[in-house]
C-alpha cells in the first residue's frame, strides 16, 4: 500500500521566544497599564493561534504513521522513513511546549494586569457606541464621570478583523487612539489564568476554580453594571457589536434592553445600566453556588485542589468531590511503582542514544491504564523529560471519555505539588476534541464540578462561539443545563465582554436559551 509522506512547507516555522511578562509595575499609570493589557492579550491571542498551527502539525504526522503501520511495508522496506516521521513528531512536541508556555506567560502577564487595575480602583468598560473601551474609576463617582468623560483612559480602538495579527507599531508606541485593541481569544487561551479581576462590587470568584457568587446588588449611586435600557442616569450608553460579522446586522437598539440579557444567568461587570441608571439585581444561577476556600491564582491552575459538585468518594478518588479532593502523594498513585521503573528505563535507553526505542515505548503506553498515566506523568517530569510528557498526554486525550475523566482527575490531585502544567496541558488538549465529545467528557467528570469548570473555561478560551454554542446545545440535550448553568458563568467571566456577546449571539442562533415554562426545565435565560 502506497502511502504519501506529507510535506512540510505548511509546518509553522519556529517562532523567536517572547517574554510577555516583562512590560510593566503595579506602579504605573492606568493609561499605561491598560495599553499594556491590550499587548499581553494580542501576545496571548498570537501564542494561541501557534499553537493551534502546532497541533494541526503533529496531526499530521501522527496520521502519517499510522498509516505506515497499517501499510504492507513502510517506505523503504526497512522502517526508516517510519524513524525519521517519528524525529519531526518529537521535534514539533518541543517547539509545541515551547509555544504553550508563552502562551501561559501571556496569560498570566493579562492576569496580573488586570489585578494591577482592579486594585487601583479602576474598572474597564465599554465606551460610546463607536468609540474606543476606556477605564473608569470604581465607585460612587463612575456613573457621573463616566457621562461627562472625566478621569476616563480610552484604550486603542479595534479596527475591522481583516487581519488577525496586528501590526507591530499598533504594539509598541502607537498612540492610544490609534492602536489596534486585540480581538478578544477565541482559541486557546487558559481563561481561569486571564480570567480579569472584577470590581469589588462584582462579587468576584476566589480562584480560578472557585464557582462565582452571585454578586450583590449595587446602591442606586454605584456605577452602573446592569442590563441596558434608555434614559439611563449618569452612564454610557452600550458599545455597538464592531467587526465584519456584525456588518449590517445590528442598530444601536437592538443591543439594549432584553436582547442582551444574560445567556444561563450570566452577569458580567461592565454592561450597561438599567433605565433608572441603577444595577439591577443579579440573575440567579439555576444551580446554586458554594463558595469554596481561595485557591493560588495563574494560567496554570497552581494550586487549585479544592472544588465543588459532584460525589466524591471518601478516599478523594471520587470525581467532582469538594471536601474529599487533596493533594496525594505521587507515591501514592496508582501504578506508580511500574511508572517509575519505566521512567528509569527511558533514561537509560537516552543515555544510550536509543531515541527510537524510546518514542517506541511512549508510544505503547497508550495501552497503558488510564489511572496509572498520573503516575507516568509524575515519574517523567522527575526524570527531567517535559518533551516525553508532552507526547503522553497527547496520546492520553485521544482515549475515550471516562479514561480522560479518570486521567484529569488524577493529574488534579498531584498539580498543586508542581504538575499543574501537564494538568492544563491535557486539559488544552482535551478542550479541541468536537464539541459532543468534549461533552461526554464534562458528564463523566461530573458537571458541576472544580475539574468541568476548569476544562470548560479551557474550551471557552480555546475554541470559537459557535462550537461553544453547540457545547452547550449537547449538554442541555443531555437535560444538564442546570448544572451547566454556574459553570458556563464562571468560564465566561474569564473573557471580556465582546466574547460575552459573541458567545450569547451563538447560542441565540441555536434557539437557545428555551422559553420558560417548557415543561420541567426553567428558561434558560433565567427569566
Amino acid at each position: 500500500m502506497a502511502v504519501g509522506r506529507p510535506g512540510s512547507a505548511h509546518d509553522p516555522a519556529p517562532s523567536p521566544p517572547t517574554d510577555p511578562m516583562g512590560a510593566s509595575a503595579p506602579g504605573a499609570g492606568p493609561g499605561e497599564l491598560l495599553r499594556q493589557l491590550h499587548a499581553a492579550r494580542r501576545e496571548r491571542r498570537t501564542a494561541a493561534e501557534r499553537e493551534h498551527a502546532l497541533r494541526q502539525a503533529v496531526d499530521v504526522r501522527r496520521h502519517y504513521l499510522e498509516e505506515l503501520a497499517r501499510a504492507d511495508r513502510p517506505s523503504g522496506g526497512d522502517g526508516t522513513e517510519s524513524v525519521r516521521t517519528q524525529r519531526e513528531l518529537a521535534d514539533l512536541h518541543v517547539e509545541l511546549t515551547r509555544v504553550w508556555e508563552e502562551h501561559a506567560r501571556a496569560a498570566d502577564r493579562c492576569a496580573a494586569l488586570e489585578r494591577w487595575i482592579a486594585e487601583a480602583g479602576w474598572v474597564e468598560r465599554p465606551g460610546p457606541a463607536g468609540t474606543p473601551s476606556l477605564l473608569e474609576p470604581a465607585g460612587e463617582e463612575a456613573g457621573r464621570r463616566a457621562s461627562t468623560g472625566a478621569d476616563a483612559f480610552h484604550a486603542p480602538r479595534r479596527p475591522e478583523r481583516t487581519d488577525r495579527t496586528p501590526p507591530a507599531a499598533a504594539v509598541h508606541g502607537a498612540a492610544p487612539a490609534q492602536a489596534p485593541d486585540p480581538a478578544p481569544a477565541a482559541v486557546p487561551t487558559p481563561p481561569g489564568a486571564a480570567a480579569p479581576a472584577p470590581s469589588p462590587a462584582a462579587g468576584a470568584p476566589s480562584s480560578p476554580g472557585a464557582l462565582p457568587v452571585p454578586a450583590a446588588p449595587s446602591p442606586p449611586d454605584a456605577a452602573p453594571t446592569g442590563r441596558g435600557g434608555r434614559g439611563g442616569r449618569g452612564r454610557t450608553r452600550p458599545s455597538r457589536p464592531r467587526g465584519a460579522r456584525f456588518h449590517g446586522g445590528f442598530e444601536e437598539d437592538e443591543v439594549e434592553g432584553p436582547a442582551l440579557d444574560a445567556p444561563f444567568g450570566l452577569v458580567l461587570d461592565g454592561h450597561p445600566g438599567d433605565a433608572a441608571g441603577q444595577a439591577p439585581d443579579s440573575v440567579p444561577l439555576t444551580a446554586e453556588p458554594v463558595a469554596v476556600a481561595p485557591t493560588p491564582r495563574g494560567a496554570r491552575f497552581h494550586g487549585s485542589a479544592g472544588g465543588t459538585g459532584g460525589a466524591g468518594s471518601a478516599d478523594g478518588t471520587g470525581r467532582g468531590g469538594g471536601a474529599a479532593r487533596r493533594t496525594v502523594a505521587a507515591e501514592s498513585l496508582p501504578g506508580w511503582e511500574r511508572a517509575r521503573q519505566f521512567a528509569g528505563g527511558l533514561a537509560e535507553l537516552r543515555a544510550q542514544g536509543r531515541s527510537e526505542a524510546v518514542h517506541a515505548l511512549l508510544w505503547e503506553t497508550a495501552g497503558w491504564p488510564a489511572e496509572h498515566v498520573p503516575a507516568l506523568v509524575v515519574a517523567l517530569e522527575r526524570n527531567g523529560r517535559p518533551d516525553d510528557v508532552t507526547t503522553l498526554l497527547w496520546e492520553a486525550a485521544s482515549r475515550g471519555a471516562e479514561q480522560i475523566a479518570t486521567i484529569v482527575v488524577g493529574l488534579h490531585r498531584v498539580a498543586p505539588a508542581g504538575h499543574a502544567d501537564s494538568l492544563h496541558y491535557l486539559l488544552a488538549q482535551t478542550a479541541s476534541r468536537p464539541p459532543r465529545e468534549l461533552a461526554a467528557v464534562l458528564a463523566a467528570l461530573g458537571v458541576g464540578g472544580v475539574e468541568a469548570g476548569e476544562l470548560l473555561r479551557v474550551a471557552v478560551g480555546t475554541r470559537n462561539a459557535e462550537e461553544i454554542a453547540g457545547l452547550v446545545e449537547h449538554l442541555v440535550e443531555e437535560g444538564r443545563e442546570e448544572e451547566l448553568n454556574a459553570l458556563l458563568t464562571a468560564a465566561v467571566r474569564a473573557e471580556d465582554q465582546e466574547r460575552y456577546r459573541d458567545i450569547a449571539t451563538a447560542l441565540r442562533r441555536r434557539g437557545l436559551p428555551e422559553e420558560p415554562g417548557a415543561g420541567r426545565r426553567r428558561g434558560l435565560w433565567g427569566r
